[in-house]
């Protein structure tokens, strides 16, 4: 088998490659790459076959990557192609397969490292590359591997191990940011204009590549409790509050020295960090939040300038969620190891040796320092923190109460996004007005009930009124919604703002609280994940405690498919995450459900935007209802464009560029034979080919 060269050398064939011309990549029609060539990596053998915004690198579907990441169906896949037709590709490969992932550009050496490396371990021989760069050596090179090892995170300079539990691919035909297609070269040198290679197809690693990076190591086989972002947070919070112990203490520093240091793959000791540390807060000790907050500012550091901040903290999230996940599905101690007798002999570390963010002492507990003044202490406890009652809820029938079906339930939180200028406070508006009045709503008549509505984002006069207005309602069908208008109100992530909302929940007795938007109601930075767990933590708990519901408003950005704008524990704390998109502009409108911890009969709604009285009216409920409004709304565009009834995929989708109207191929080519079947015209067996 050929060798791959050091690429310094003048006659590799590494350099050859890079001097030659650039095939004209094959791409699909109309720029729908992840719609066109995702079930060819099904076919070839690959099942992590997940969608990237368009022309970007991140980010695919939660849930998919990582070490207890799933693995998509194809009916995942396919629902992807309905959904990112124009999505580039990515795959996150099977156990069995790495890919060492080579950047040569920008200051970064992996060329060097690659030589280097060589030296050391032998020749690499020559397999499938996927990259974007024509330099010939940038890119990733795909190997089998033995199932069952540990391999690391990087090696070196440049150099990244691409595996099942860490990163992925970026695969054709898939556009890079910068213009650029990423494109497969052959073990032959040949750099593809099309076609998918499967595992098979691979080269082997050479054992001693295979020893020299793994030295034998078995991959953890760990058992990770199933943990939402809640749960985690909840975690957190019971097993990590206080002052850290010594153990603590040395374990904080040392992790953030080792970062500091550089000396090792950073993601990989940041793992080791946080995995050390949510152990020991399961053995116990405490102060783990303190100490995870030291080690991801020391890990925010380490990686400054290879990630940007927001990359980097949704790194260390997800890091520290797989921690808190292996660490809770241990056995759990309850009282601090290092609170025994002998630890007052233990000199090794005081207080003034502690880093500041650690020597900080946690808020005393309220209910402790009662007990602690309480003659009746047991009495006090008992009082504060109830224990639930075994007897009297065992047999009660689990029944979700609903407000309005399925969006609103009763006692619960929930988040509702969109891009802006959507009309998702208009739809808001409606609901909590119904509710509060008592009358229809999206084809539910709810029961009045008091609703609190606190708005930053609309103007009481010349918006909220006029639409109010516009539905139908008069001044006294309202004297049950509660309107908070631009109110100056404390942020919702403090303590102080949260007491100052239960107060305006107690004075008007609400049920129901809608905060419009929630980025406007917090003092964090949106970004940062610690802003949502202190909503939770101030606000969110208390809600919960109460029984009250709550709906968030929040923006996507302007690209939706990344989700809800700002940091990833925004999603964890609610029960259930609703998108509203267009089918439609100004027209017709979808909700998907993209989450939720409670049984939901339909996770998508179909509805019109009707005028006289302004109002949603529900059209269709479900996936297939969803796919047959598109169908007809691209059978109306091409009736009110007059096209020809031979008109085809390909010219149907320039057409309908700047519309405002996606669709997949799935649904033009059944709005193409809608139409022509309704006109009497013969249905060809391809659509394929059509002007």
């Amino acid at each position: 088998m050929t060798a791959e060269k050091s690429p310094g050398a003048a006659s590799g064939a590494i350099h050859q490659q890079g001097d030659q011309a650039l095939p004209t990549p094959i791409l699909p029609a109309g720029g729908a790459v992840y719609a066109e060539a995702f079930d060819q990596y099904r076919d070839a053998g690959w099942v992590g076959v997940l969608p990237l915004p368009a022309r970007q690198k991140k980010p695919v579907p939660a849930g998919y990557t990582g070490r207890d990441g799933g693995w998509p169906s194809y009916s995942d896949a396919y629902d992807w192609s309905e959904q990112f037709p124009d999505g580039n590709i990515a795959l996150r490969l099977p156990a069995g397969v790495i890919g060492i992932d080579v950047d040569h550009y920008d200051g970064k050496d992996g060329g060097g490292t690659l030589t280097a490396l060589q030296d050391t371990y032998g020749p690499l021989p020559q397999t499938w590359r996927t990259g974007s760069r024509a330099d010939g050596v940038s890119g990733i090179r795909l190997y089998q591997v033995p199932e069952g090892l540990r391999w690391p995170g990087d090696l070196g300079n440049g150099i990244e191990v691409i595996q099942t539990r860490h990163r992925y691919a970026v695969v054709w035909p898939s556009v890079h940011p910068n213009g650029g297609t990423y494109r497969w070269t052959g073990p032959d040198g040949v750099i593809r204009a099309s076609g998918v290679p499967s595992a098979a197809d691979l080269a082997h690693l050479p054992q001693a590549w295979v020893d020299g990076l793994t030295s034998g190591a078995a991959e953890q086989n760990v058992t990770a409790a199933t943990m939402d972002g809640a749960s985690v947070n909840a975690w957190l919070i019971a097993r990590g509050a206080g002052e850290p112990c010594r153990r603590m203490v040395h374990a904080a520093q040392g992790y953030a020295a080792a970062l500091a240091s550089g000396q090792r793959s950073r993601h990989d000791t940041a793992m080791e960090a946080a995995m050390g540390v949510c152990h020991l807060a399961a053995e116990g000790h405490n102060g783990a939040l303190a100490a995870l907050g030291v080690v991801r500012s020391a890990f925010l550091d380490a990686v400054a300038g290879a990630r940007t901040r927001e990359e980097a903290a949704a790194e260390w999230d997800r890091l520290q969620d797989g921690a808190v996940s292996i660490a809770a599905a241990g056995s759990l101690v309850t009282a601090d190891p290092c609170a025994d007798p002998l630890s007052q002999l233990d000199g090794l570390i005081t207080p003034e040796d502690r880093p500041v963010a650690l020597a900080e002492l946690a808020a005393p507990v309220p209910v402790a320092e009662a007990a602690a003044a309480a003659p009746d202490a047991q009495g006090v406890v008992e009082r504060v923190l109830p224990v639930v009652n075994w007897a009297d809820r065992w047999d009660r029938p689990i029944v979700q109460e609903w407000i309005v079906e399925p969006i609103l339930p009763a006692r619960r939180l929930v988040a509702l996004y969109s891009p802006p200028k959507m009309g998702k406070s208009l739809l808001m508006l409606e609901i909590a007005a119904a509710v509060a009045s008592g009358r229809e709503v999206l084809g539910t008549v709810p029961a009045p009930r008091r609703v609190l509505y606190v708005d930053f984002e609309n103007d009481i006069d010349a918006d909220v009124i006029p639409r109010l207005k516009a539905m139908g309602y008069q001044a006294a069908d309202l004297g049950r919604l509660d309107y908070l208008s631009f109110p100056s109100m404390s942020a919702l992530d403090t303590e102080r703002g949260s007491l100052e909302l239960m107060a305006a929940l107690d004075t008007y007795r609400s049920e129901v609280v809608v905060v419009d938007t929630v980025s406007r109601a917090v003092e964090g930075l949106e970004n940062e994940n610690d802003t949502w767990l202190n909503f939770y933590r101030h606000t969110g708990l208390k809600l919960k405690q109460r029984g009250v519901s709550l709906v968030r408003l929040d923006h996507s950005g302007k690209d939706e498919t990344k989700g809800q704008r700002g940091g990833s524990a925004k999603s964890g704390d609610v029960d259930a995450v609703w998108r509203l998109s267009t089918v439609v502009p100004d027209k017709t409108f979808r909700l998907d459900c993209e989450a939720a911890r409670m049984p939901i009969t339909e996770k998508t709604l179909i509805f019109e935007r009707l005028q006289d009285p302004l109002r949603h009216k529900v059209e269709g409920a479900g996936p297939v209802a969803a796919f047959r409004h598109k169908e007809a709304a691209v059978v109306a565009f091409m009736d009110q464009g007059n096209l020809p009834l031979d008109t085809g995929r390909k010219s149907l989708r320039t057409a309908m560029s700047g519309s405002g109207i996606t669709a997949s191929n799935t649904v033009l080519d059944a709005a193409i034979k809608a139409r022509r079947e309704r006109h009497g015209m013969p249905i060809q067996d391809s659509l394929e080919g059509l002007v």
